[in-house]
């Protein structure tokens, strides 16, 4: 039993290595874009789509902190990203949420940045929940909304947030859209439509999709 539990960390090790050098090489290649407003350099909620989440990687706000989920998949994932220099925290809205809550508030509290997918982890695609809202509402940081497209991707069209990964040497556009307070009546709906606003930003309509 020990040494299938050896054998088993020892392959999640080499497969966070292989797919860490590997995105390193495929994000170097990249062309990236910026489009919209500058990025704050004070403590902020961004916001993005799951399927976007890795076509937004290259950008690196000051003292960032991502959500990440607590499941199996979340925790390979935060792996990856902490291996390519992200902080992490896990939680969900079934797991760890409160937890994971508290330390995003105590963060930007301290004067960083944190970023959530706003369908994630289980979706439906595209309809955001409340946390982000609920985020600033408590620490009184602007949401800045984040949209990506690219010229040339891969779309994971089995997968329930139509995952996009660019190609090499492809164009990334990046958006950044108007840092925003809410107030107490703003709704999840008013939200989407602030995340619709951020991809008029961008050049082409494949965000939108």
């Amino acid at each position: 039993m020990k040494l299938r539990a050896t054998l088993r960390r020892a392959a999640q090790w080499l497969f966070i290595l292989a797919t860490r050098i590997a995105l390193r090489l495929l994000h170097a290649s990249w062309r990236v874009i910026p489009h919209g407003y500058p990025l704050p350099s004070q403590a902020a909620v961004f916001v993005l789509w799951h399927g976007e989440l890795q076509m937004l990687l290259p950008l690196r706000p000051p003292k960032l902190l991502i959500l990440a989920s607590a499941s199996r998949d979340g925790r390979r994932m935060a792996a990856l990203l902490r291996s390519m220099g992200h902080r992490c925290v896990l939680g969900s809205s079934s797991r760890g949420g409160l937890v994971a809550a508290r330390q995003l508030l105590r963060h930007l509290k301290g004067g960083g940045a944190v970023a959530i997918t706003l369908d994630g982890p289980r979706g439906p695609r595209h309809r955001a929940k409340a946390g982000a809202l609920t985020l600033a509402r408590l620490s009184h940081c602007p949401i800045v909304p984040l949209r990506a497209c690219a010229n040339r991707a891969w779309t994971f069209r089995r997968a329930w947030d139509q995952h996009q990964l660019p190609m090499p040497l492809a164009r990334v556009h990046l958006a950044s859209g108007e840092p925003w307070h809410p107030h107490a009546t703003t709704t999840t709906t008013d939200l989407e439509e602030r995340m619709t606003a951020t991809a008029d930003l961008l050049p082409t309509a494949a965000a939108r999709r």
